[in-house]
């Protein structure tokens, strides 16, 4: 029997095997940082990694006590600071975005709370997850109360009355999502006003916010945002090391289901990582 043949072959297909297993890792690693972030490195509380900062404080817009590199104003519309006052709308016409970056969840929790001064008692929105994907969950407040809004269209998903909703002026709004649990709960002055369940992940969403404000009408005005906890990276180390601790944790067993299901992991990782190890226990024994 001619066993350096057969050696060659097993040795040929532990490369292929061993470029497959890496090249099929990096990608997964690769997709699931641009999905969902660094919460995918441990979604229980905030992964501090070497060099990344945190700000766990508010965002607060009357002083303008705010981190730039986390805050995105959006098309359509200028927020222009008012000492004492806030962020005010400016030229919405049909878009103003105010939205943060980097807002983690604590121990599955993404928790915002905001303080908004709608002396025009305009209609609002706030941004619960905000995505390029059907994933999209926004609280429209109008006169009537509070719509849930789902989809990439705004389609309605649940109406809960409040009659002048819009007719506070000094509005304190606290969101509480917890994709894990599939929750939605939203607090208004303090009162819980709506308990949602049901909530679908966020599978096709390649870059995604969990806090902003969304307002068309000049004289708007956000005072505060303060989610629960913010992240950002400090430079090339600290991505490195979120990425090969994502890598890490798929190939010795997985992250959380929630953002890869375990099937998922078995079928395009763990099938080829063992073909790499009977491979190798085929060529140690000659």
């Amino acid at each position: 029997m001619n066993f350096q043949n057969d050696n060659a072959s097993v040795e040929t297909t532990l490369i292929g095997l061993l470029f497959s297993l890496t090249f099929s890792s990096l990608v997964i690693a690769f997709l699931l940082l641009q999905f969902y972030g660094i919460a995918v490195v441990g979604n229980n509380a905030p992964i501090m990694l070497p060099s990344s900062s945190s700000l766990s404080s508010m965002q607060d817009y009357t002083t303008n006590t705010i981190s730039d590199n986390v805050n995105y104003d959006g098309i359509y519309g200028t927020w222009v600071y008012v000492p004492g006052v806030g962020r005010v709308l400016q030229g919405g016409y049909v878009g103003g975005q105010l939205i943060l970056k980097s807002v983690v969840p604590v121990n599955d929790e993404y928790i915002v709370t905001y303080q908004i001064n709608n002396s025009i008692h305009a209609d609002y929105g706030l941004v619960i997850r905000k995505s390029n994907s059907p994933a999209n969950i926004i609280l429209d407040i109008r006169s009537d109360g509070f719509h849930l809004l789902t989809g990439l269209y705004g389609i309605e998903w649940g109406f809960y009355p409040y009659t002048g909703a819009v007719d506070t002026t000094k509005a304190k709004i606290k969101t509480v999502l917890n994709e894990k649990e599939g929750t939605v709960k939203v607090y208004f002055q303090d009162q819980l006003v709506i308990d949602k369940t049901g909530i679908m992940g966020n599978i096709f969403g390649l870059e995604t916010y969990y806090a902003g404000v969304l307002a068309n009408d000049d004289g708007f005005t956000v005072e505060s945002i303060n989610p629960s906890f913010i992240n950002t990276s400090g430079d090339i180390w600290s991505q490195l090391s979120t990425f090969i601790a994502v890598l890490a944790k798929i190939v010795v067993w997985n992250v959380d289901s929630q953002f890869l299901p375990l099937e998922l992991n078995l079928i395009f990782i763990k099938t080829q990582l063992a073909g790499v190890i009977i491979c190798a226990i085929v060529i140690l024994r000659g």
